[in-house]
């Protein structure tokens, strides 16, 4: 889902509200419809929740693999998971509680990279490393369509503002806009600088998608690499017209060590936030006006963030980042000489006017 609340009030500074530590790391987090929870994958593969008391629930095992991605929907307290044994599944929240409405194991031959909802809450998308972009109803986890991704693997998804196109993009830095009901394509965005092919790796992808409240623009976020192995590269997100396809800018971060934006979200039909993870133990969270070419706000000390959840009004944030001193090379030991298993902090934030 991409639609956020139609305001234009701009973001000031933030106010960190609350810090939750996780007993393992998250890879997902998303509010639920009313604001009331948010919802957390988890590389455990347990799903939980945290509520508006800052509480953390009872969570659901329902994963054997890590739980790469969440999508809430806009229409009732419900959700998709997916993970990277290529299990699909789709949940309600009552009373507190997850319950299963449905679980497919074998929705994918491989990793599960992203899923996403429609914004009527139909259908479930997917996209996985079998390189299969695949449509499910929530009604009941039946598969709908499926084509296939040959060009590259498949890195994020979403689908259009009137529901009748997918935009899916891949490791080669390009996105194309598929329609939904023939799997045909119908055309492209070059995004072509978060791509490197150092020596024989291939490097960068583009790593998220979002579109404005008003479903007038569509961004994308990740990396302009400059090397592999221990990938280093400046954060990119770029900036499209979506009616007519023109790109209308490129924000660019400063530094190599900056790395991925791993998710953004539009936070008005004139703003935006995105989080990102660099090398070593880096991590930011910034805030950029649509028609501006350097982001206003930044925070840079939140270590390695993943994603960033919006709130039901745009004015409550959810962080999740990595523990400091998570560094597997020369990782501090604890008093008993073991290395500690590494966690996510879940930062909460208040946008203040």
């Amino acid at each position: 889902m991409f639609l956020q609340k139609k305001t234009d009030q701009p973001a000031g500074k933030t106010k960190l509200t609350k810090t939750v530590n996780l007993p393992s790391q998250a890879n997902a987090a998303r509010f639920s419809q009313d604001g009331r929870f948010l919802v957390l994958g988890c590389m455990d593969g347990q799903i939980r929740l945290i509520n508006d008391s800052y509480e953390e629930l009872p969570p659901i095992a329902l994963h054997q693999g890590w739980v790469q991605s969440i999508d809430c929907s806009s229409k009732d307290e419900s959700f998709a998971s997916g993970d990277s044994w290529g299990a699909l599944a789709y949940h309600k929240i009552q009373q507190g509680n997850i319950q299963k409405v449905w679980h497919n194991p074998k929705a994918h031959s491989g990793w599960i990279k992203k899923i996403a909802l429609s914004n009527d809450s139909s259908t479930v998308a997917s996209c996985a490393t079998d390189q299969m972009i695949r449509l499910f109803s929530t009604k009941d986890g039946s598969k709908i369509r499926e084509w296939n991704h040959a060009s590259s693997q498949p890195m994020a998804l979403c689908f259009s503002p009137d529901d009748k196109t997918l935009v899916v993009s891949d490791l080669n830095g390009k996105l194309d806009e598929f329609v939904v009901h023939s799997g045909e394509k119908k055309r492209s965005f070059d995004a072509s600088i978060f791509y490197k092919l150092d020596r024989i790796q291939d490097v960068g992808g583009v790593r998220s998608i979002a579109f404005s409240p008003d479903g007038n623009l569509m961004a994308c976020g990740g990396c302009k690499p400059s090397t592999g192995g221990f990938v280093q590269g400046m954060t990119i997100i770029k900036i499209f017209d979506w009616n007519s396809g023109k790109e209308l800018k490129t924000v660019q971060g400063s530094s190599d060590n900056d790395g991925f934006v791993h998710d953004l979200r539009f936070l008005n039909t004139k703003e935006l936030v995105a989080v990102s993870s660099g090398q070593p133990g880096n991590g930011k969270l910034f805030f950029l006006k649509v028609e501006e070419n350097q982001p206003y706000h930044t925070v840079s000390n939140y270590p390695n963030c993943h994603p960033v959840a919006v709130g039901k009004d745009a004015k409550k944030l959810a962080i999740v980042a990595t523990n400091s001193n998570s560094s597997g090379n020369g990782k501090v030991l604890d008093k008993e000489k073991k290395y500690p298993s590494n966690f996510s902090p879940v930062h909460f934030l208040e946008l203040l006017s």
